[in-house]
This record gives structure tokens, C-alpha cells and sequence, in this order.
């Protein structure tokens, strides 16, 4: 039985049409000796009916329907990986597109750099498929950076580097590392976050054009930044965060490591208040926060006071920010 070198996984939730974009620039691909691993989470639309005709025409794809709780992508991902045999793994998303040449190069260069346990490629975000970015188009990048580049400071300042879909590893690599499926929201942080401290090996690899395009503004509404506060997202927040500082505080650089941190704590508290989140959840947020930086919160409940009830969405961006740069020196 032919064993393929590189196994991609996409977790899919009612993606149909945008699935078939990027299933379409799979097909296209340079390089031919992959598999294509697609786990279901329940579609009630056509998606599971959509691929199964795809792969009806080419053996390389394969349908997973997820079979266990929890729901969601993190648990998608996880049985993707139980299933897949490459040498190389890559975790794409359902509605993004990726160049012709994905695979070839970061295949190449891994083979080429075989220290690396991952790398990463840069990506863009785009919102019309028939206008996709190059790298020197203006706007925010992923997966460009050097090998001096404090990566986990930019991390835990919530500057992303770059996100899991920029990245092919070594599947042999991540056997220690699992998706945490209490994880709801920034699971790309956590799994970054998860993969760094496990000593890791990683590598930018090359970088004079894009290899992947991060689509936003998603008319379907499965973006996960709608909401940081709603569905179960804030208690995985607090959950998350709380568990990033015991990971941190494993290290020897600790109290730096927390100060950054910090930063991240901000900016989703800003992102509660512009979001005019409710009483118990800014309770429950400034609660952990005095757990872990007690000497912070007085600060945070003034600028929760003079922020958060303001009628205007856009007064309370405006507010909350002024007063975090004022009062933490966080933007």
C-alpha cells in the first residue's frame, strides 16, 4: 500500500461551497504524493455529500466524520491526526486557498532543513478570491519572520506571528502534542503555545511570496473572532489563560513571561468591553485576573467603569483603549 508523504487535515462545519475553493487549489497542486484528510463536525448542509463526490474521483481524499464529543475543530483535528500516515502534516482550514505550489516547497524545505520540527510560510488574509494578495501588498502578514525573532514574546503579546495554517511539521514531531478540545477560542495560540514549549524546533521557511490566503468577512458567519464572549468561549478563555501562566511558570524567564502575557489579558479584556460583554462575564474575567495579577485590578475595574456602559460601540474602543495605553501602556 503506497504511503504518502504529506498529510493535510481540514476540519469542516457547513463549508460546502468554500470547501470546494480549497479542495479546487489542492487539485491543482505541484506536488502529488499527499493525502487529504477531511473530518466532518456535523454538517447539516451538503459539505459530507460534496466531498464524498471529490473523492470519488481521486483516492487521495478521504471523509472523517467526527465520532465523539466534544464538538469542534480542536476534536476534528485530533482524529485527523489519529488517521493520518505522512511523513509531513499541515492543518488548513475549510475556507481559505492556498497557492499552486503549497505543497512542493514546503516539502522541499523541510527536506532540506531536517532540524526542523515545523516551519512556517507567510500567508495573507484576503476577501475576494478573484483579487488575492502577493506579499508586498500592504496589510498585516503571517509566517514572516527570521530566525532572531523572539517568537513567543510576540505570541504572548497576541501578535501572531504566525497561525498553525502557516506551518507543515514533522508528524513524527507532534505525537507528544494534542489539540486541547476544551479549547474554544484562540486554539492557534494554544497550539503554538503548546508546541514552543515542548522544545520544538522551528524554522521560517521561505519567504518571497505567499503560499496561503486567510479568508475574512466570511458571509457564511463562522468566524471565530465574532465573539469572544458568547458561546462558551469566555469560561475556555479563562481556562486557556490560566493554563498558559502554569505552562509559563515552568520557565526560567517566568516574571517576563507573565509581564507579556499581560498584554494578551488586556487586549481581550478590551474586546469584553467593546463587545459591551455582561455584568457576570467582566465579574468573572476580572475575578481570574486578580488571581493572577492582583496588583492590576484596581486599574482594570476603573477602566471597566468608565468604558463599558457606553452606549456607542465605537466610543468604548476609543475609551477602553486610551485609558489601557494610560494606564497599563497596552494598545
Amino acid at each position: 500500500m503506497h504511503i504518502p508523504r504529506l498529510s493535510i487535515i481540514i476540519p469542516c462545519y457547513n463549508n460546502g461551497i468554500l470547501l470546494s475553493e480549497m479542495l479546487g487549489c489542492i487539485l491543482h497542486q505541484t506536488y502529488d504524493n499527499w493525502e487529504l484528510i477531511i473530518v466532518d463536525d456535523g454538517s447539516t448542509d451538503d459539505t459530507p455529500e460534496m466531498v464524498t463526490a471529490f473523492a470519488a474521483t481521486d483516492s487521495r481524499i478521504r471523509l472523517i466524520r467526527r465520532d465523539r464529543e466534544p464538538k469542534g475543530a480542536t476534536t476534528c483535528r485530533n482524529i485527523g491526526f489519529d488517521h493520518a500516515q505522512g511523513e509531513y502534516l499541515m492543518f488548513f482550514d475549510a475556507d481559505d486557498l492556498i497557492s499552486d505550489t503549497n505543497f512542493e516547497r514546503r516539502v522541499a524545505f523541510m527536506d532540506a532543513n531536517p532540524d526542523a520540527d515545523y516551519a512556517s510560510f507567510p500567508a495573507k488574509s484576503f476577501t475576494d478570491s478573484n483579487h488575492l494578495p502577493t506579499i508586498t501588498d500592504k496589510g498585516k502578514s503571517w509566517g514572516v519572520g527570521t530566525e532572531s525573532m523572539d517568537v513567543l514574546t510576540s505570541l504572548l503579546y497576541g501578535d501572531y506571528l504566525f497561525a498553525v495554517w502557516c506551518n507543515i511539521y514533522r508528524r513524527a514531531s507532534l505525537v507528544p502534542f494534542r489539540w486541547d478540545e476544551k479549547v474554544k477560542i484562540y486554539q492557534d495560540f494554544d497550539y503554538i503555545i503548546t508546541c514552543m514549549n515542548g522544545n520544538l524546533t522551528h524554522r521560517f521557511g521561505y519567504q518571497d511570496r505567499l503560499d496561503y490566503y486567510y479568508r475574512i468577512n466570511q458571509a457564511s458567519g463562522n468566524n471565530i473572532c465574532a465573539s469572544f464572549s458568547r458561546n462558551g468561549k469566555h469560561a475556555s478563555t479563562i481556562y486557556l489563560f490560566g493554563k498558559t501562566l502554569d505552562t509559563l511558570s515552568r520557565r526560567e524567564d517566568y516574571n517576563r513571561r507573565r509581564d507579556e502575557f499581560f498584554h494578551f489579558i488586556v487586549l481581550n479584556f478590551r474586546r469584553y468591553i467593546i463587545e459591551s460583554a455582561d455584568r457576570q462575564i467582566m465579574k468573572d474575567y476580572i475575578a481570574f485576573c486578580r488571581s493572577r495579577y492582583p496588583e492590576k485590578v484596581g486599574r482594570m475595574r476603573f477602566i471597566t467603569n468608565m468604558s463599558i456602559y457606553l452606549p456607542n460601540r465605537m466610543v468604548r474602543q476609543k475609551v477602553s483603549a486610551l485609558l489601557c495605553m494610560a494606564l497599563f501602556g497596552c494598545r
